[in-house]
């Protein structure tokens, strides 16, 4: 799994959605939001995730993209 940069504010789910999507860091284009289980190992700060209970409520946490890299 490569790590992205991660945003520069807190931001509602969606916008974090967003944020990854549209991603061209290092010229790559498939960034996502972790899953739970990979965004525990990312930061000590709060951050979403793709499978994130409190996506749709006004709660506002850091996105870190990350893409797959297959071997």
């Amino acid at each position: 799994m490569a790590v992205g940069i991660r945003s520069p504010h807190r931001m509602p789910y969606d916008e974090a959605v967003l944020y990854c999507m549209t991603s061209t860091e290092n010229g790559y284009k498939d960034w996502r939001l972790p899953i739970s289980h990979e965004s525990g190992n990312l930061s000590s700060i709060l951050v979403w995730c793709d499978d994130d209970f409190f996506k749709d409520t006004d709660h506002q946490y850091y996105a870190i993209p990350v893409r797959t890299i297959y071997a």
